[in-house]
């Protein structure tokens, strides 16, 4: 029997907002983050009448965040969905950035993950995951790098809708086939944020903040 995988991206976080290198290290939902995780739960999720049977995401505060806000379920923290490490360029100004001519080995020259790396650990997870008998429908929340390092892998010829990247709460849907053991790109969801949804984050925007887990 064929099962569903779908593969999202956190919502915009403060270091996002400030052109900071995030990998490893964290920074909570900004309000827009909010706001476009409750618009992709509405405009693809809902509006697609799909649900999930099992929920998974990185350990990273970000991605704990914008799960709850894609789903009342309970979920699994798993810790090799987490985004790709940049080493000592972790937190330091963007424009210190891979060149995207180097950017498949450059972060291992600091101390961090190559994309090869990263894509063999991603591909263990949600090997792991889609196999376990029971789940037939996911939804895991992971990160910009490592989202797009698994659809690369998979999907090398993919084409991304829009922007060139995957935009903030961003849908990868893959089939999965038990029987061979692969992935198969069906559909990507990758809306641009246009301050849809707006008033009704603030008031959760307000509760994450106070929040001590994050």
């Amino acid at each position: 029997m064929l099962k569903n995988l779908y593969l999202v991206r956190h919502g915009e976080t403060l270091f996002n907002q400030r052109n900071i290198i995030q990998g490893v290290v964290n920074a909570p939902l900004v309000l827009d983050g909010v706001a476009q995780a409750i618009h992709t739960r509405k405009a693809y999720f809902e509006s697609r009448n799909i649900h999930f049977d099992h929920v998974y995401c990185s350990p990273e505060g970000r991605c704990i965040q914008t799960t709850q806000l894609l789903t009342t379920l309970p979920y699994t923290k798993v810790t090799d969905l987490h985004e790709m490490c940049f080493g000592k360029l972790e937190g330091c100004p963007g424009f210190l950035a891979a060149p995207a001519s180097e950017f498949a080995t450059y972060y291992a020259n600091y101390g961090g993950e190559t994309l090869a790396q990263v894509q063999e650990r991603m591909n263990r997870a949600l090997l792991e995951i889609m196999n376990k008998e029971e789940n037939e429908n996911v939804l895991a929340v992971a990160h910009s790098c490592a989202n797009h390092a698994f659809m690369d892998y998979w999907a090398p010829d993919g084409k991304i809708p829009g922007p060139e990247a995957l935009n903030y709460v961003a849908v990868l849907h893959f089939q999965f086939d038990p029987d061979t053991q692969t992935f198969a790109l069906l559909d990507i969801f990758n809306d641009v944020y246009a301050g849809e949804d707006l008033e009704e984050a603030k008031a959760t925007h307000q509760a994450l903040i106070l929040d001590p887990k994050y």
